[in-house]
């Protein structure tokens, strides 16, 4: 049987938007498939007959052919760098003398210092694109308590009495103090750019609601795309579909602000669609020897940190996590990565360096963890999160994306290849606290149906006569 399924969609304002995804399995060429849209909007399939711009083995002395043969990337929700580690020794943190501004053009207004909360439940705070503009305020830093619409807790910070495991790792392993957003602002963009090195630009401004949307998410390349081509094993856990590509539309499950693969058509084919399982299959995974050599680790909204839920709770899922892969035959072997996806409307110092229109995006918090991470290091390297995609394509000769990873700083400082590997230092989490978290752990960010969701109802109305086709 033909492994390729045809979806097409016809707006009922009556003009004809073709959305075409071709599952085929393309043979050992090293190509990647390749989705485009022609002048007349047609999307197309082809190969990117890209060069390898990650083709040098050995980058600082360290080869590709390193020990490190599992990649797992954690991603986690709004707490910019300042707001989690801007009290830590030996980090790029809060300056002693900084007062926000309550209004950056009349001093005589007053200002806010940076003060340290152990409210684990804060609430959330814009920070969408045009807010975390007002924010940067032209590089000065000094809009926070404007953009975030007065809401003083824009200057508040944890310290290791509210997120000690976190500082644990930090101390024990690698922080990342200069590790940047790819945009200025929320999410989904964010999230596109961890994994294609680019965003559909309508989803930079928050209108993802809309049949744009969907053509520009399926008109980007993702690092998915890269490896399903391969013979290196991947999956996205997050959690699993079983529905077509138009049910998914009408129901709104494609605008999933967390995993940006739900937009795209080929996510729901067979040659695709196996890489994305339910969140808790990660434990069943190593139990059972089959962890995949990249692996992504999306958490519920309940134990994200994005605000208002507790952060406490999602760190204790978090080192769950790290502790089940330290507990595992993959320790020796294995590079774990903690982010946070973007600033979630906290204050951090650092200007980020201007590279195009959207970004870099604000500082957030990295902690690198294997037995072969620095001990104890603060690493000052300046990353992004495309630096991620840059260790994936590098470590497993992959082309880039985009100039954005292409110019990536390699995550290589991180490590140290020459050292013994390091014996495994878990946090043994209690009973009290296992509990706290085991209820949420198969939740999910999708909208249920549709009547939850308006915006979508109308993409919906607007794609009618959804067909498959052999």
């Amino acid at each position: 049987m033909a492994n390729k399924v045809l979806l097409v969609a016809v707006p009922a304002v009556g003009v004809v938007i073709a959305l075409i995804v071709i599952f085929a399995f393309l043979q050992s060429n090293n190509h990647s498939l390749l989705i485009t849209r022609s002048q007349n909007g047609t999307i197309h399939t082809g190969t990117s007959g890209r060069t390898n711009s990650n083709g040098t083995n050995t980058i600082h002395g360290i080869s590709r052919n390193n020990p490190i043969k599992h990649i797992v990337v954690i991603m986690q929700e709004n707490h910019s760098f300042d707001n989690y580690f801007g009290t830590y020794p030996g980090a790029n943190g809060i300056p002693a003398d900084i007062c926000m501004p309550l209004n950056p053009s009349n001093s005589a207004k007053g200002c806010i210092h940076p003060f340290s909360t152990a409210n684990a439940t804060i609430n959330d705070m814009p920070h969408g694109y045009f807010d975390a503009l007002k924010d940067y305020d032209n590089g000065k830093m000094d809009g926070f308590i404007v953009g975030e619409k007065n809401d003083n807790h824009t200057m508040s910070y944890y310290d290791n009495k509210t997120i000690p495991y976190y500082w644990y790792f930090a101390k024990h392993y690698v922080l990342a103090d200069e590790f940047f957003t790819s945009v200025l602002g929320w999410s989904l963009p964010n999230h596109w750019y961890a994994i294609a090195g680019k965003s559909p630009e309508v989803a930079v401004s928050g209108n993802v609601y809309s049949l744009k949307y969907l053509q520009e998410a399926n008109d980007t390349e993702t690092i998915g795309d890269l490896l399903v081509n391969t013979s290196a094993s991947w999956k996205y856990y997050d959690s699993a579909l079983h529905e077509t590509y138009g049910t998914a539309v009408k129901r709104g499950d494609v605008f999933n602000y967390w995993n940006p693969f739900d937009a795209k058509g080929n996510r729901y084919s067979q040659l695709y669609d196996s890489h994305f399982v339910d969140r808790k299959e990660i434990f069943r995974d190593l139990a059972n020897g089959s962890l995949p050599q990249v692996a992504w680790i999306v958490p519920s909204i309940a134990l994200s940190e994005h605000p208002p839920k507790n952060v406490t709770e999602g760190m204790i899922w978090t080192t769950d996590i790290v502790d089940s892969i330290m507990n595992s035959k993959y320790w020796n072997n294995t590079a774990i990565i903690i982010f946070w996806d973007d600033y979630g409307g906290f204050y951090d110092h650092v200007a980020p360096t201007k590279i195009d229109q959207y970004g870099l995006g604000f500082r957030v918090p990295a902690i690198i963890i294997s037995p072969y991470a620095k001990e104890g290091y603060v690493d000052h390297t300046q990353y992004q999160l495309e630096s991620i995609l840059k260790f994936i394509e590098w470590r497993f000769d992959l082309p880039s994306l985009t100039p954005r990873d292409t110019n990536a700083t390699n995550m290589l400082n991180a490590f140290d290849f020459n050292q013994q590997p390091r014996a495994p230092e878990p946090i043994p989490l209690s009973d009290a606290e296992l509990k706290k978290i085991a209820g949420d752990i198969a939740q999910h960010n999708r909208f249920a149906n549709l009547a939850t969701c308006q915006p979508c109802q109308q993409v919906g109305q607007n794609m009618t006569n959804w067909q498959a086709v052999d």
